[in-house]
């Protein structure tokens, strides 16, 4: 078989690839059909999650169908649930005792997360270690994390990953007909050169663009439910940053993606770029229009969470509140806790820097959380202009930057 027969052979195998939808990592928003039906893709999933689930002890928690349905009500256009009547639909998401710090899809909308990984998003450790003394189902930084993790997942179900990926592979069985006879010289180097091709886009090559979409989907969803924010992003990798040095090492669940340091940096260029470059990270600092947040781009920590952590989720909220149109005095409004959220902490007198709009009644909607500070409305109301302390300080800072006019493009 000569070089010119080979090489008109593999421009072939690239023409039904790209015919196919899976050459050069090409993942189109909607896809028009698949190899696999939707009932298909179910019942693979059902027959493997059969399997999964005699291997480990499963179990549904409350909690987690709770962040469940909040990202499936912010995003009810994009995740549609049983009751909705699609033929494509998520399942309840389910937890696994499998030891291991994971959360994985399988094809048909199901869902696992394991105790493993919820223990290491609702602890306030950054190494990743499970300290139960510090373990806060309501926390917003904890569970905004944890959401996080569950909308990259349902990500990898809403952008048809399975399915496409089913595509490919039946591509290549179709290839493998196409050319030639069955044992022909031709048929043989046109097998090899379509798996090579294939084998390259299916390994790390392909699974970056794959797992960078679902990151994008994660901080979507989460960035439309107004207690959370895409910073609870940034704090999941943070934290896995810090477990990756502890252990010197990456866990099989993390070899898939890309490097958390990596990623981290896109969700920090994520709130750059919806803010139009107004929020900005600088070597861990916080820098907000140009100027170092509070003169130290960092907010203190607090027995809730790490200081960075804090500072992550009110950057990504700015920076939502930024594209929203609601980082200006007249939608920016401060409320006790207890006026904001259905379970407050303690007694409900911390304050909540909020971002919304004032409704045709009069009445004020907050649209965004912008963060939870501890100080009392009786001390952000003394007429002293001592600064009692560095929460209050923060809050009249918050308010003062929101007041600015949008400063000129540079």
């Amino acid at each position: 078989m000569t070089d010119m027969m080979i090489k008109k052979s593999i421009k072939r195998v690239m023409a039904v690839l790209a015919a196919a939808g899976v050459f050069c990592g090409v993942f189109p928003e909607t896809a028009a059909a698949h190899f696999l039906s939707s009932a298909e893709e179910w019942c693979i999933g059902n027959e493997a999650i059969q399997g999964y689930e005699k291997q480990h002890s499963i179990w549904q928690d409350d909690s987690i169908l709770t962040l469940q349905n909040c990202l499936v009500q912010a995003n009810h256009d994009e995740i549609k649930l049983r009751e909705d009547g699609e033929k494509r639909y998520l399942s309840n998401i389910k937890v696994s005792g499998e030891n291991d710090v994971n959360a994985f899809t399988f094809p048909g909308g199901f869902i696992y997360v394991t105790q493993d990984m919820i223990d290491f998003c609702r602890t306030r450790a950054a190494d990743g270690t499970t300290d139960m003394n510090r373990y806060n189902t309501d926390s917003i930084y904890n569970n905004g994390t944890l959401a996080f993790v569950l909308g990259h997942e349902m990500g990898h179900f809403v952008n048809e990953d399975y399915l496409r990926a089913y595509d490919k592979r039946f591509a290549v069985d179709m290839l493998f007909g196409l050319f030639g006879g069955q044992g022909s010289a031709e048929s043989v180097m046109v097998q090899q050169e379509a798996q090579d091709i294939l084998n390259k886009m299916n390994t790390r090559q392909m699974s970056l663009r794959v797992e960078e979409q679902a990151d994008e989907k994660g901080l979507r969803y989460v960035s439309r439910v107004p207690v959370w924010s895409i910073g609870n992003g940034a704090i999941f990798f943070h934290r896995l940053c810090q477990l990756e040095a502890a252990n010197h090492t990456r866990q099989d669940w993390q070899r898939s993606h890309s490097k958390s340091d990596v990623r981290l940096r896109r969700v920090l260029g994520k709130m750059k770029e919806i803010s139009g470059g107004r929020v900005e990270f600088k070597e861990d600092r916080f820098y907000l229009d140009h100027q170092l947040f509070m003169g130290t781009g960092r907010l203190d920590s607090t027995a809730e969470v790490d200081g960075l952590e804090r500072t992550y989720y009110v950057a990504g909220q700015i920076a939502s509140a930024i594209e929203a149109g609601l980082w200006s005095k007249a939608c920016v409004a401060v409320a006790e806790e207890k006026d904001v959220f259905v379970k407050p902490h303690g007694d409900g007198s911390r304050l909540v820097v909020c971002a919304g709009k004032k409704n045709r009644n009069g009445t004020y909607s907050c649209q965004r959380v912008i963060g939870i500070f501890e100080c009392s409305a009786k001390e952000l109301q003394e007429a002293s202009s001592v600064r009692k302390n560095k929460e209050v300080e923060t809050v009249r800072f918050l308010y003062q930057q929101a007041a600015k006019p949008v400063p000129k493009d540079e």
